[in-house]
């Protein structure tokens, strides 16, 4: 009889540790779908609050309310445009104004993940100016002819500047593009602004040079093809 009692016992024992532990089980996976939070491929994690700052490209960390403040990062690539035309046009070394148009790919560099608490859709707003100053200053030591001929060289220069000023806030240039570039209308500026005044003449010179030396072609051409007409001629009446 004690003996049928205690092997009750132990059943009984045994089913209320089974549950204890089915419940431990399901709480636990309830906390971790709750407050355990993971990194993707395309997001990174930073997670702030008690035990520092702590960033994660991989893997996952608990994300206690209160205690924690966690902040998904995309580490994805933005293309971010510049354009720089009509009134905008960047001033060149030769003084005239040029139509440029680039494309730069930023990315969240990262060991900076948790620099750098921003998405990519804010990228032209935190670097903006600094990528409109890149492109100017790049513009401002090569003629137009030479950023038309020297695209690679001039994409280059700009992405030199572009990228160190990229990595003081924690992002990463990834490629640049010079999309278009042309020179810009001239005849609707201010002539009494002292860079488009001597941009004006700058076009005015390049113009007449031209204008000069297609005349002088056709001149040429002209006046050789009538030597030729009367060479031929003067050969007609010799045979005649």
């Amino acid at each position: 009889m004690v003996i049928a009692c205690k092997l009750g016992d132990c059943e009984l024992y045994w089913a209320l540790a089974v549950v204890i532990l089915l419940i431990l089980m399901l709480a636990g996976i309830w906390f971790l779908q709750r407050f355990y939070a993971k990194a993707t491929l395309e997001t990174a994690l930073v997670r702030t609050g008690m035990g520092g700052r702590r960033v994660m490209t991989d893997g996952g960390c608990v994300a206690l309310p209160i205690l924690h403040q966690v902040q998904r990062v995309s580490m994805q690539t933005t293309t971010v445009p510049v354009s720089r035309t009509g009134r905008e046009a960047v001033l060149t070394s030769d003084q005239l104004r040029a139509d440029i148009a680039m494309e730069f790919e930023l990315r969240v560099a990262p060991d900076d993940a948790g620099r750098i608490a921003r998405s990519g859709d804010v990228f032209a707003e935190v670097l903006g100016g600094s990528l409109v100053n890149a492109v100017q200053s790049a513009a401002a030591n090569r003629s137009l002819s030479d950023i038309h001929l020297n695209r690679a060289e001039f994409t280059s220069e700009v992405s030199a500047l572009v990228s160190d000023r990229a990595q003081q806030i924690g992002l990463a240039l990834v490629s640049t593009s010079l999309i278009a570039v042309d020179q810009s209308d001239l005849s609707q500026r201010d002539e009494n602004n002292a860079f488009n005044a001597s941009g004006m003449r700058r076009l005015a010179e390049l113009v007449a040079e031209e204008r000069k030396a297609r005349i002088e072609i056709e001149t040429t051409t002209e006046v050789a093809v009538r030597e030729r007409m009367l060479t031929q001629h003067k050969r007609q009446i010799e045979l005649k």
